[in-house]
């Protein structure tokens, strides 16, 4: 059995950190490690973590708070299991998911990266919703993350090191959407899959980080989303601007389309031309990189 640790950062979740913790501890595994990153919280959360007796648990703690993207980093570098789960610190595991999921990477020595479907609850742990409607091949895992996240980010469970040999980061350096960079980095330059099970409880937030950018500074959330996928595109070899990104991401996966139905005709029809020319850049792309294949070979 592959060792996980799991990465959990945390910052002033007094209220939410020791549930999280403690549905990782009822895992049907055992050969698991809890990394809680304390981002510098100023209530009551590294008393929470620190009430709950386990040998498990490994809490580093950063003196001031620098952002998820630093505590997740922090949590990866002293992972010692060969895969990697991440979890929020307000979600909850349900007690298969890091048998399920560990269970696939044992299996199938392509994977690389790994989510599955969810259940969504509220402030109070009240079932208000479920998720299953993402894509369960690697193609078309690597087709939408060129043009959006994959996955849930609080779902996955990644390999310890990637293709390369080399464990991968978050990009600090971005407000919003590193999430989407890091699994979207590890779906295309590796193997993903999904399991069709809802492995795990994610909390719903008005006030969460994403979504107070996209309230109060809706541009900038466009504008960093739109980098990262700007970023994927040209790893595919194909060339664009922001704009016709964000138009292509509304029509190919968007049920509402505010943009691309603003468009006049001809501007529909040469959306439709850049969309032919995308899927036919992205199917030469997908036919000539099979990074399995490619480590036989080499």
């Amino acid at each position: 059995m592959l060792p996980v640790s799991v990465v959990i950062p945390c910052y002033n979740r007094e209220n939410y950190i020791r549930d999280s913790v403690e549905s990782v501890l009822r895992q049907s595994m055992t050969g698991f490690e809890i990394i809680v990153v304390d981002d510098g919280s100023t209530d009551k959360s590294v008393d929470a973590i620190q009430s709950i007796n386990s040998d498990k648990i490994k809490l580093i703690r950063l003196s001031k708070n620098m952002g998820i993207s630093a505590a997740r980093n922090a949590g990866i570098s002293m992972a010692q299991g060969n895969l990697i789960a991440f979890l929020d610190s307000d979600d909850l595991m349900c007690e298969k998911r890091l048998e399920e999921q560990e269970s696939l990477f044992r299996n199938d020595c392509r994977t690389t990266i790994c989510g599955s479907y969810f259940d969504i609850i509220d402030d109070k742990g009240s079932l208000i919703g479920s998720t299953d409607c993402f894509h369960n091949t690697d193609r078309m895992l690597k087709f939408s993350a060129t043009l959006g996240c994959p996955f849930h980010f609080s779902t996955i469970m990644v390999r310890s090191t990637s293709v390369g040999g080399e464990k991968q980061f978050f990009d600090e350096s971005l407000e919003v959407g590193e999430d989407y960079e890091y699994m979207s980095k590890n779906i295309l330059e590796g193997y993903g899959c999904i399991i069709k099970k809802r492995l795990t409880s994610c909390r719903a937030h008005i006030n969460s980080k994403t979504n107070d950018v996209m309230n109060n500074n809706p541009n900038l959330h466009m504008e960093i989303f739109g980098r990262v996928s700007l970023n994927n595109m040209k790893k595919i070899g194909f060339n664009t601007d922001i704009y016709t990104s964000l138009i292509l991401r509304e029509k190919i996966f968007s049920v509402n389309k505010p943009n691309y139905d603003a468009l006049s005709e001809v501007g529909k029809a040469v959306c439709q031309d850049i969309e032919a020319q995308f899927i036919s850049t992205f199917t030469h792309w997908y036919n000539s990189h099979d990074v399995f294949e490619q480590q036989k070979a080499d």
